[in-house]
């Protein structure tokens, strides 16, 4: 069922929804800098606005229904064309020939499309939110605490991190973990793909089991 990603010790961990406008609930313990915290995330609130990565992120089952409704309607107009052509010529193979050719189309084409599109959004969604998480990083400086941001693609089984829902329709899981400072002394930057509490890995390491982290820390 896959890792579960607990939260660390002693932090906060706070789900973020893109298709929602993306809006972060500071913990309380930043509740007196949560103006400074929403001006240094205003880019991110733009983009959940106005961006097409959001506006899926929630809504990917309704395009893959719609992407079903397109070949079944290709392949039901391939299949009467068909019909149609062999009642009145007995020169089929060609045509048979031709006729499968558009069925593969017909079944291909809005697969690929629709796969295409949702990576897209899903890697688009996932660069801005962890761009925000490195402004996040030098407007926590002098709060006592640090912030680590993560992306996680929804996958077959794949099991909510710790502390968040499950649900069932959206690409992933957006979260940030505040820890106190005391805890998280780390000034470096990495693609994390293992729980917390690991070794950290080079900045160059390719991230595994579909989660991307990026740690700020005050230097």
């Amino acid at each position: 069922m896959g890792q579960s990603y607990p939260v660390p010790r002693d932090a906060i961990r706070v789900e973020v929804d893109p298709s929602s406008g993306g809006a972060i609930h500071w913990p309380p313990v930043l509740s007196a800098h949560s103006t400074r915290l929403d001006e240094v995330a205003e880019g991110w609130y733009h983009y959940c606005r106005r961006g097409v990565g959001p506006f899926l992120w929630n809504k990917s089952p309704f395009f893959i229904v719609a992407m079903v409704c397109v070949v079944v309607f290709g392949h039901a107009l391939v299949f009467n064309a068909g019909s149609s052509d062999a009642e009145e010529s007995e020169e089929e193979e060609m045509e048979a020939a031709v006729d499968i050719a558009l069925v593969i189309a017909a079944t291909v084409v809005p697969i690929l499309f629709m796969t295409g599109v949702l990576l897209g959004s899903y890697v688009s969604v996932r660069r801005h939110f962890q761009e925000m998480g490195r402004r996040l990083g030098q407007a926590l400086q002098g709060t006592g605490y640090a912030a680590t941001v993560h992306t996680k693609r929804r996958e077959k089984h794949s099991r909510a991190p710790d502390g968040l829902e499950q649900g069932c329709c959206s690409m992933g899981w957006l979260w940030i973990d505040f820890i106190p400072q005391t805890l998280n002394t780390s000034t470096r930057t990495a693609d994390i793909s293992a729980p917390t509490g690991t070794a950290w890995m080079d900045p160059q390491s390719t991230a595994q089991n579909g989660v991307n982290s990026l740690q700020i820390a005050r230097p």
